[in-house]
């Protein structure tokens, strides 16, 4: 989401602040469902749902709402992408998964010196800031409660599925909310507002474009902001995934 609300192919948004629920249910060091919320430099607010412990697999899917179209997506339907306009107007711009290979004849290309990547390393800069902004906001992943876990067996593996979890999320997306906004279960933990420009260290006249992959390997958090801080309500674009 943050390369498609780029200002141009070579780049993508930057995260000005993140804030990040993350939670598991798995016997493992790190989460397996986050939800996300960042707002850009534009003051454009992204939000980010996923999780390992559903009982059904569900997308990807994705909708973008802009001042003069409704941009959606999902992989469980044969639409495609389809622009909505306010004015009535219809843009189907096709699957996205139909060619899958594609990115990879594209990086080939671009290694042999006969192409260009679609999106470039320094357009993944801002996903990075994000999730280092991610695990400084919730660097104590909450555990789901035992008592709601339930092992599903099927004939090639067992998981972890947390039960009324799938609903949960799909009403937060739908409302554009983080789970302990919903004020309906008590499991919820909300995350510290993360500003990005704490997240990475830089010198005086160097921005988050301008870090190297290197410096990013290094990232780590500097300051915070409180939960509950004074940030813009605000953005005339929301995007979902």
């Amino acid at each position: 989401m943050f390369y498609v609300l780029g200002s141009s192919p070579q780049t993508s948004a930057m995260p000005r602040t993140t804030q990040a629920e993350l939670y598991r249910a798995n016997n493992i060091e790190n989460h397996d469902t986050a939800v996300i919320r960042s707002r850009t430099e534009d003051d454009v607010e992204i939000l980010f749902y996923a999780s390992h412990t559903v009982p059904a697999a569900m997308g990807p899917m994705f909708r973008f709402d802009f001042d003069d179209a409704v941009v959606t997506y999902s992989a469980d339907t044969s639409a495609g992408i389809v622009a909505r306009f306010r004015n009535g107007k219809l843009k189907k711009y096709g699957d996205p998964m139909l060619d899958r290979p594609a990115k990879i004849r594209q990086s080939i290309a671009a290694a042999g010196g006969t192409g260009q990547v679609a999106c470039p390393a320094r357009a993944a800069v801002s996903h990075v800031v994000c999730i280092a902004a991610a695990h400084a906001s919730m660097p104590q992943i909450a555990d789901f409660p035992r008592e709601q876990i339930i092992q599903s067996a099927s004939d090639t593996i067992t998981m972890s599925v947390v039960s009324g979890l799938h609903a949960t999320l799909v009403q937060c997306y739908d409302q554009a909310l983080l789970p302990s906004e919903l004020g309906a279960m008590d499991w919820t933990k909300p995350g510290r507002v993360i500003a990005s420009s704490s997240v990475l260290e830089t010198s005086a006249d160097e921005s988050l474009e301008d870090l190297s992959v290197h410096r990013l390997a290094r990232a780590r958090p500097v300051n915070v902001l409180p939960a509950h801080s004074d940030e813009p309500a605000g953005g005339e674009l929301t995007a979902r995934i």
